[in-house]
């Protein structure tokens, strides 16, 4: 399966980071996305441990959610460290 680009728009504790993975699916990007976000601590004040545990939990049940009306637009929401992780993901190339 060819792979796409996926962008990734974090707003966590006050903070923004962006970050681009290439996958071929939706899921295997935001597992990318998360392995990514520990390996180069690109979001202020995340506790690692804390993170992966929420993120797991969360990936599979829930999350992402297609944004209504819009192609190629999800938002992924979960608690993480006692605050609330927004994450909106654009497929961004295919």
């Amino acid at each position: 399966m060819a792979k796409s680009t996926f962008t990734f728009i974090t707003h966590y504790k006050g903070g923004i980071s962006t970050r681009q993975v290439n996958a071929s699916g939706l899921k295997e990007a935001c597992r990318k996305w998360a392995e990514d976000t520990l390996q180069l601590e690109d979001i202020p004040y995340i506790d690692a441990t804390a993170f992966i545990h929420d993120f797991n939990a969360s990936i599979d049940d829930t999350n992402p959610t297609p944004i209504d009306s819009s192609v190629n637009l999800w938002l992924m929401t979960f608690l993480t460290g006692g605050k609330t992780m927004w994450t909106h993901i654009v497929k961004t190339a295919a």
